[in-house]
């Protein structure tokens, strides 16, 4: 079996395939949340240049 590529943790709840990471519960909501908000910035900056140019 095995363990989150992150934490290390055995209790894997999915493993990615694009990445192949193994992550467990708590590391799956870190990566999601991180992703969110790096997502949430890049729009919002994005959006800042729109105004900008308007």
């Amino acid at each position: 079996m095995e363990n989150c590529t992150k934490c290390g943790n055995p209790k894997i709840i999915i493993k990615r395939k694009q990445s192949g990471q193994a992550l467990c519960k708590e590391c799956f909501i870190e990566s999601i949340q991180k992703k969110s908000n790096k997502d949430y910035k890049k729009k919002k900056n994005f959006l800042k240049k729109e105004i900008k140019f308007l």
